[in-house]
């Protein structure tokens, strides 16, 4: 067997799995793209499709400077860069799993080595709310228990309640209150999503006939790790009985609850509108829904250069593109326009667009960063949004670069849960 088809062999199985070896196996794969016969670059895009997301930092990237004898190839990559990119954002619902047992082991030692499988950081609120930070002996058993279920065990066993309110990418405890129910029986999971039954409030009109409402407020928590744009949940999804198994009935049924995600805690609360069971129900049986989670994609980093000259520059990674369209002075403030488009925005750009406003957007010199003076919207479509970031540059823009951050794809992700056996008041 020659050493060329042995070379090939190795690329195809990955060889020692080592990143240089992948690399290698990229690169292969991306020359077969433009290759003369349609079975080697199909060949060659599923190859590369199967090895995941894990290779999206090995593409290689073009811009609108790429000659005209890349197009094959420069296509190719932009489908399988976004469909590794939606595959990605897709994986994040899944939950992180924990596997840990453990006897009479502090509780600092079991959120360590949380923190160490799942990523997610843990912070003690106690003192700052005058609680005693004590450290007490659990004892768990995990064996790939997810996320939520194993914080809850680990927190019920201390006597702990989740502080939402803790920052990006952690997540906070304080102590629960005297007498405070464990949260088996109240509590739901969805993906990556906890659900927690807060409380039920039930109200009739004494002026008026029927049955009245009632009210279930839901507290739905994430993985730190993630960063919703924003939760929908419709109403048509949603299905209740009583302990009979009597429906009850769901007040306006085609409407939708929307809730979006701007702040910097790790939970939000929405209430669902239920109308009041038979007198003779003592418990909700089962209710159920289907949330979905807007979720971002990877970030992606787009610079640009030779700022003063610029004119409707576009590059594009993935499902975005961004477009400089013009830097303009005026005195001493300089004045970036841009704008940001995606193949498919999932409505992450019309009622709820907070996140994007978050993306940075700096320039970049020799001396570093130079960080925005303030931004204004110029324009706004479905899938489209222009913005116009402002600098204090005295000595102009020359030898600069413009960088901007975002979400290469905007990703819808169902997410169904079921609430049972909830005590009526």
């Amino acid at each position: 067997m020659g050493s060329a088809l042995l070379m090939v062999l190795a690329l195809a199985t990955g060889a020692d799995g080592s990143p240089a070896e992948l690399k290698s196996e990229v690169n292969h794969w991306v020359r077969q793209l433009d290759a003369e016969e349609l079975i080697r670059r199909t060949e060659a895009e599923t190859k590369l499709l199967g090895l995941g997301p894990k290779i999206l930092d090995l593409l290689p990237q073009y811009d609108e400077k790429s000659p005209p004898s890349e197009a094959q190839r420069r296509e190719a990559v932009a489908r399988i860069r976004d469909q590794l990119e939606r595959r990605a954002a897709e994986e994040s619902t899944a939950p992180k799993v924990v596997k840990l047992k453990a006897t009479a082991r502090p509780l600092s030692e079991i959120l360590a080595e949380i923190t160490r499988q799942t990523g997610t950081k843990f912070k003690d609120f106690r003192p700052q709310m005058g609680q005693e930070a004590d450290d007490p002996k659990l004892s768990v058993d995990f064996d790939n228990t997810p996320f939520w279920p194993a914080v809850d065990q680990a927190f019920d066993q201390a006597k702990l309640a989740i502080y939402p309110f803790a920052g990006k990418e952690e997540l906070g405890y304080m102590a629960a209150e005297r007498g405070a129910a464990a949260s088996a029986g109240r509590i739901t999971y969805a993906g990556p999503l906890r659900l927690a039954a807060a409380q039920l409030l039930a109200q009739r009109n004494l002026a008026a006939a029927g049955p009245g409402s009632l009210r279930l407020d839901v507290q739905v928590a994430w993985e730190p790790r993630l960063r919703p744009i924003m939760l929908q949940l419709p109403l048509a999804d949603v299905k209740a009985v009583d302990d009979r198994g009597t429906p009850i009935a769901v007040e306006n049924p085609d409407g939708e609850l929307e809730q979006s995600i701007d702040s910097e805690g790790s939970a939000i609360e929405f209430q669902l509108p239920l109308v009041n069971p038979l007198r003779s129900a003592q418990a909700i049986g089962s209710i159920k829904g289907k949330l979905r989670a807007m979720l971002p994609g990877r970030v992606e980093t787009f610079e640009f250069a030779e700022l003063k000259d610029a004119k409707k520059v576009e590059q594009r990674r993935a499902g975005v593109a961004v477009t400089l369209d013009e830097v303009r002075q005026d005195g001493d403030v300089w004045e970036v326009r841009m704008r940001v488009r995606f193949d498919n925005a999932a409505n992450a750009l019309e009622s709820f667009r907070a996140w994007v406003y978050k993306n940075e957007a700096y320039l970049l010199g020799p001396k570093g960063k130079i960080p925005n003076g303030g931004y204004e919207t110029t324009e706004q479509r479905k899938d489209e949004l222009g913005l116009a970031y402002k600098f204090d540059l005295p000595d102009g823009p020359a030898g600069l670069k413009f960088v901007y951050k975002t979400p290469a794809v905007i990703t819808s992700v169902p997410l169904p849960f079921e609430f049972k056996n909830l005590p009526l008041p």
